[in-house]
């Protein structure tokens, strides 16, 4: 039987809404089944707290970001609280990440009480990793 879920049983952080300049162009999401299948065959992952990111790195200028959730992790108020969460992250930090990586992220098991803060977390976390010498 499917899960019932009401978002006030969903705890999220009060984000204010993007100017104009401040958008998630088309250009900057990964939105191909060709693309998600090349990231995940050819890219490194990184497992954080409450999310896994698949990363390639490529010769491109753009960054860009693929978002997955499927129905065994959360009815579709946490998918969509989730993938709002990572689109907000990845808009306003992605100056921390070098020029051309393409990332796919997806929850790291069941969503349970994921924060903006806590993604944060993670995905700062991943930032370092990418950017820390080799």
């Amino acid at each position: 039987m499917a899960e019932k879920c009401y978002l006030e049983d969903v705890k999220k952080d009060v984000i204010s809404l993007p100017s104009k300049d401040q958008t998630f162009p088309k250009e900057a999401r990964i939105l191909k089944k060709g693309l998600f299948k090349n990231l995940f065959e050819r890219g490194s992952r990184f497992r954080g707290d409450f999310c896994i990111i698949d990363y390639l790195l490529t010769n491109k200028e753009i960054r860009k970001l693929g978002i997955t959730a499927s129905a065994k992790q959360g009815c579709a108020v946490k998918r969509n609280i989730f993938k709002r969460l990572s689109r907000e992250i990845f808009r306003t930090h992605k100056e921390l990440l070098p020029p051309g990586c393409f990332i796919g992220i997806r929850p790291k098991g069941k969503i349970e009480n994921v924060t903006f803060t806590s993604m944060l977390q993670d995905f700062e976390a991943f930032a370092r990793h990418l950017n820390k010498p080799r």
